[in-house]
């Protein structure tokens, strides 16, 4: 009898036990099942100045960024909920989303409505404009005089086009510009874990997202490509007398961080030990 009654209590306090644990569970799912929310675009670290003036009405769009965690593209498929610009004057400015077209073009997908800085501090504006894994923000002005942030920053670059893109237009830049950054970002938000969308709906066609090669042997090269949905395209080998036992990369195209459709090619140029030649015999 005493056995049991143990056995009863030992059942009754796992059993007081397990309602908070199944509550910490419940709390935990319900964390989980949160929308992520990434930033994509310049992560705006100073110093930034205004540019002189934009001089023209164009789109701008950052197309690398050497910082620390900063996207390019969006890693995720969801909604731009809102957008910033820093120092900007003028406008007003419109949200564009561009996706990759082929070769150096991407097709205007998406505007948000205009909206007009009230001051060259840092503003924020609300949207809903649906984004796919890969995509990358542009920014238009409205008239040559309009301003807005700019920094040198060593690796970054951005692009633009004359004029600027509309709905559904297909282009390649006018121009790129190394090693400078534009001030403004956005917040993509995803769908909770538990939405009822289906995966597919919200899973993006596959894209190739250049990596970092330099310094890479060529077959880890490969392997890395590969990894990232790009291939390796033309190798040349540039040969010297001081060079590492075996040939790395020294230099790529098209840079790090660039965003091209799945399978393009990536050209490098390795360094290569130079052979000593062989004495003719007399």
């Amino acid at each position: 009898m005493r056995v049991a009654t143990d056995r009863g209590r030992l059942r009754f306090r796992r059993l007081r036990w397990a309602v908070p644990i199944a509550a910490v569970a419940l709390l935990s799912f319900g964390a989980n099942a949160r929308a992520e929310t990434v930033t994509v675009g310049s992560p705006l670290t100073p110093p930034f100045a205004p540019v002189e003036e934009f001089g023209a009405v164009l789109t701008v769009a950052n197309t690398a960024l050497p910082e620390a965690g900063a996207h390019v593209t969006s890693p995720i498929s969801g909604t731009i909920v809102r957008w910033r610009v820093l120092l900007a004057e003028g406008g007003p400015f419109k949200l564009h989303l561009l996706r990759p077209a082929g070769g150096s073009s991407f097709t205007d997908v998406g505007t948000s409505s205009p909206e007009t800085p009230s001051g060259t501090g840092l503003e924020t504006f609300a949207t809903n404009l649906p984004i796919q894994v890969g995509d990358t923000i542009g920014l238009d002005n409205n008239a040559a005089a309009d301003k807005i942030g700019r920094k040198a920053e060593p690796g970054a670059q951005y692009s633009f086009w004359i004029p600027f893109l509309h709905d559904g237009a297909t282009l390649p830049p006018s121009a790129t510009l190394e090693n400078l950054e534009i001030a403004f970002n956005a917040d993509v938000q995803s769908p909770p874990s538990d939405s009822s969308t289906p995966v597919a709906a919200t899973t993006a066609p596959v894209v190739c997202l250049v990596p970092k090669l330099k310094g890479r042997r060529l077959r880890p090269a490969k392997r890395v490509l590969r990894k990232r949905h790009c291939r390796i395209g033309k190798v040349i080998r540039k040969h010297r007398k001081k060079a590492p036992r075996k040939a790395r990369v020294i230099k790529q195209r098209p840079r790090p961080r660039t965003v091209r459709p799945a399978g393009s090619k990536v050209n490098v140029t390795l360094r290569v030990r130079k052979k000593a030649q062989r004495k003719k015999a007399r």
